[in-house]
Order: structure tokens, then C-alpha cells, then sequence
């Protein structure tokens, strides 16, 4: 394919939303003309069927506002149906390890070898060992997943050429716009809205990838139960207050700080909360009390980050996680690089494609007034990947 004429049309259907988005080289620069987000109406009723019906219409009309009229794209997959391991294998010729593998990966997965489809990176020769090996990460997804996704799709009116897995789809995004040192070992956390894709990164490899069922609902979920707000409206409160933020004391402690600003945030939200709650709220009452709800709903994503941390750091005694990449709807909470940073205790950063990726000047304003960024995540790592190389 030519340096003018490479595209690729990136779909990313989470659970709330999808993404939409075109990505074309253009003089070697990466190229992002066209994108578009859409809400998928959630059923009133259990019914799988309605729910692909929702979500390809809502693609449809991603498409339609994007400008998009290709009909191939790219798509990715995660949850607890996609499984990375890594396994150890002898060292053989490259076209006997397929066939290997496959007998191997039935010792490591819990599903027949005949209902996934199964791929597999070669990370390196395994060091200090007697015998030659190799390091290998092995990913897979089941059948009936892929099926659901093309399904998916194909109502859409579109096709997919590859099929890739959200949580590399965004560490891709990271060594992009990123570059981080050789040595370093790095954490790429994507936080959805059902799910958190969790990665990290050490001497261009993945060294340990995780997805987990917990995301920003459980925020909203905590919300619901504790305020007796509809979903919606807990969705619509989390866009208006900030987590916490902290100082250094001249202890060396840290302190929530308490910013000039404060009184004005809440005051600003106080009329919109009281609105949807029912409730007369003063303003630091307000400020406690919806933060700590928040923070309660926020605390199951935060343990799984920190298990996961502690058990590459664990596997892997000579490398430790310095620094933290978000993406990801959830991390559009004001502070949340300060609070993640506090609880983490390494350096966080918020993923920003607009550094490395030129925008049109009307959609980068639409990106930046809608803080949009965060959600573009896994669409934007696929692009990528198709168009870089």
C-alpha cells in the first residue's frame, strides 16, 4: 500500500458507547480526518438480540455523522472470554512452534482448544536457563466472542480484517505517543465503563495483561444505591465533581488539598446535584459527601490496579512499575492523574494522541471543549498499528 493511500477505519464497541474513527498516512505523518462517538440505547428488557441490534445501529450512525463510508475496519475484543498467558517453551524452529503451541495452550487455558482461536508472540530467549527456551505470550479469544463482534458488525454493513485485544490495542496507542525508556517498566490502564484493561510494558513487550469486569459503573452503580438517582443522573453527577488532590506537608506527609477554587467547583454544581438528588446540600457537605460515594465506587478498580501491579512486580523482581498511562471514560474525573498518583505512588499520566497525530483544527476543538481524549483510547492504538509502521 502506498505512503499517500494507507487508511484504516478503527470500530471500538464498549459497553456504554462506540467509537468510530479514520486514521490515514499522510507524508509519514499519522493522520486522524474523521471520528465520531455514539451512546448504545440500553434495552429495557434482557434480550441479547436487541442489545447487537442497539449497537450496530449505534455504529450506523457513528459512521453516518463520521463521514465514514468504507465498509472494512478493524475492531478489538476483551473481557473474561479473552485470555493472555505466558508460558515457557523449548526452543525449536519457528514452523514447528505453531503446532506446539496449540497442544501446549490446552494446559493453560480453561476452554477447549477448539472453541478459541488462538495467536501467540514470541517475547524472547528466557534468560539463565539450563535449557534454551522461549518466553511467549500467548492470547485467545473464544469463538462465540469473535462471532458476537463480526455479528456485530456485519449488521452494520461492515467487515472486519483483523481483530485485535483493547488492552494492546491501547498500549500500542502508549509506544506511540509515549516512548518509554528500554528498561522501564511501565502500567497502560484502560478504564471503561464495565471493564479496565490493565498491561504492562517493559523493554517493548508485554509482560503481563489483565482484564477485569470492573469499571466506571460500579461509580454510578454506588451512586444509585447510596443517593437513589437513576443511572442516568449518577452518570451526569460523576462529569461534575473532582477527586481528591494531595500536597506535600513540609513532614513529607501528604494532605488533601483544599484549592481556592473548591467553593467555586461546588457552587457551580451544587444547584445541578440538588436537582437531580431532591436534597438541600451545603457545599462542603456536598463536596464529602459525593466524593466519598465516588471513592467507595472507584475503591474495587483501584485494589485490582494495585493487585496487579504487586504481582508482575512480584513475578519480576528487578523491574518495578515506575510510571502509569489512563485511557479510558472513566479517567475524565478532574485530579484523577493526582489521586491515582497518591494511591499508586508512581508518576500518572493522562494518554493524549493530539501530540503525535494531527487533527483538523474544528475536531481537536470538539476533542478538547468535550474532553473526548480518554475515550479514544483502543480506536486510536488500532489506527495506528494499521497505519504505522
Amino acid at each position: 500500500m502506498g505512503l499517500f493511500s494507507r487508511k484504516a477505519v478503527a470500530v471500538d464497541i464498549g459497553s456504554t458507547s462506540v467509537k468510530v474513527l479514520e486514521i490515514t498516512k499522510k507524508s509519514g505523518q499519522p493522520h486522524m480526518g474523521k471520528f465520531a462517538i455514539e451512546p448504545i440505547a440500553v434495552p429495557d428488557v434482557d434480550s441479547p438480540d436487541l442489545l447487537v441490534k442497539n449497537k450496530a445501529n449505534a455504529i450506523k450512525t457513528a459512521l453516518r455523522r463520521a463521514n465514514i463510508k468504507t465498509k472494512r475496519c478493524i475492531t478489538s475484543v476483551s473481557g473474561e472470554k479473552v485470555l493472555v498467558r505466558y508460558i515457557q517453551m523449548p526452543k525449536m524452529p519457528e514452523e514447528d512452534l505453531a503446532n506446539a503451541i496449540s497442544w501446549e495452550a490446552e494446559e493453560h487455558i480453561p476452554f477447549k482448544i477448539d472453541d478459541v482461536n488462538l495467536d501467540f508472540v514470541v517475547l524472547g530467549d528466557v534468560q539463565g536457563s539450563q535449557e534454551p527456551k522461549l518466553d511467549i505470550l500467548l492470547v485467545c479469544a473464544t469463538k462465540e466472542l469473535i462471532h458476537e463482534q463480526l455479528n456485530i458488525l456485519q449488521r452494520a454493513g461492515l467487515q472486519a480484517d483483523e481483530i485485535d485485544v483493547d488492552g494492546f490495542a491501547v498500549v500500542n496507542y502508549m509506544e506511540h505517543n509515549c516512548s518509554p525508556q528500554t528498561a522501564e517498566a511501565v502500567a497502560i490502564i484502560n478504564i471503561g465503563a464495565s471493564k479496565t484493561n490493565i498491561n504492562i510494558y517493559r523493554n517493548g513487550n508485554i509482560w503481563f495483561s489483565r482484564d477485569i469486569n470492573i469499571g466506571g459503573n460500579s461509580i454510578s452503580e454506588a451512586l444509585v444505591s447510596r443517593k437513589g438517582v437513576s443511572f442516568q443522573e449518577a452518570e451526569e453527577i460523576k462529569k461534575k465533581v473532582p477527586l481528591p488532590s494531595f500536597q506535600k506537608e513540609e513532614s513529607g506527609d501528604e494532605s488533601p488539598l483544599e484549592e481556592e477554587n473548591d467553593s467555586e467547583i461546588y457552587d457551580a454544581i451544587k444547584g445541578t446535584v440538588e436537582d437531580i438528588t431532591g436534597e438541600k446540600l451545603e457545599g462542603k457537605g456536598l463536596q464529602s459527601d459525593l466524593t466519598n460515594i465516588i471513592l467507595e465506587g472507584f475503591d474495587p478498580i483501584l485494589t485490582e490496579i494495585k493487585r496487579s501491579i504487586q504481582f508482575f512486580e512480584n513475578q519480576m523482581e528487578e523491574a518495578h512499575v515506575s510510571r502509569a498511562f489512563l485511557s479510558g471514560g472513566t479517567c475524565r474525573f478532574e485530579r484523577i492523574t493526582d489521586y491515582l498518583e497518591k494511591e499508586l505512588g508512581v508518576k500518572v499520566e493522562l494518554l493524549n494522541f493530539l501530540t503525535n497525530v494531527s487533527v483538523p483544527a474544528p475536531i481537536e476543538s470538539d476533542i478538547r471543549n468535550d474532553n473526548l481524549t480518554p475515550f479514544l483510547g483502543v480506536s486510536m492504538g488500532m489506527g495506528l498499528r494499521k497505519v504505522v509502521e
